[in-house]
């Protein structure tokens, strides 16, 4: 162990290097060192994860001055927070919790406008039984909408990387979500293909011969792949 903590030393000379280290590393817990000082403090407000429990999740939500005093202590809401406010009936307006980073609203059933949402990374609305228009939520990345049955349109939910609709039974037409899921695939794609083709030009004059059947090849894939779609 000393040889190893020697070695971390030698190799970074800036401090913030060495606390970025052992924070990610997933056998040591350095909280309590990272409050042992307000240089450490300083780092900790930079790159800790504050994770929060159901009971200061409700104080988070229900007392302006607990929030503001926490968000002094973070950096970045949006990067840095978790919120579990997960069976909890009394909560209805989510319009304070638009700037972190994982929100749990599992099973609260007084939550009906989530527009304010759609910054959050990870959003678990499943049991949300109130919650009905969801088109502002397609810039979340994981979106849980399990057993929200008054939802009937996810057309714009496409950029959503992982979507639970489970229990959803009003959603009778995905034509057009898969549609433009396709489709959004296809851009990323053919963009990455003549990025690659611009770089590679200079040094291979069959690259773009090569990039642009590719291009073709995945265009026609996908017209052809669209054409099984119209059926839903």
């Amino acid at each position: 162990m000393k040889y190893l903590e020697y070695n971390i030393i030698i190799k970074y000379d800036n401090i913030e290097n060495i606390i970025l280290l052992l924070y990610n590393s997933s056998f040591i817990n350095i909280n309590n060192l990272l409050n042992t000082s307000k240089k450490f403090n300083k780092y900790k407000k930079k790159i800790y994860d504050w994770n929060l429990n159901k009971t200061w999740s409700q104080e988070y939500y229900k007392n302006i001055f607990f929030k503001k005093y926490l968000n002094t202590l973070i950096n970045d809401c949006s990067n840095q927070l978790s919120i579990n406010l997960s069976g909890c009936i009394n909560v209805s307006n989510v319009n304070c919790l638009g700037t972190v980073k994982n929100l749990n609203l599992s099973g609260c059933i007084n939550v009906s406008n989530v527009n304010c949402l759609g910054t959050v990374k990870n959003l678990n609305l499943s049991g949300c039984i109130n919650v009905s228009n969801v088109n502002c939520l397609e810039n979340v990345e994981i979106l849980n909408l399990c057993w929200c049955y008054k939802i009937t349109n996810i057309d714009k939910l496409y950029r959503v990387k992982t979507l639970n609709i489970s229990g959803c039974d009003n959603i009778t037409n995905i034509s057009n979500y898969l549609l433009n899921t396709i489709t959004n695939n296809i851009i990323n794609n053919i963009t990455k293909l003549n990025t690659n083709n611009i770089t590679n030009s200079s040094t291979n004059t069959n690259s773009s011969t090569n990039t642009n059947s590719s291009t073709n090849n995945m265009i026609d894939y996908y017209n052809l792949s669209l054409s099984d779609y119209n059926n839903f």
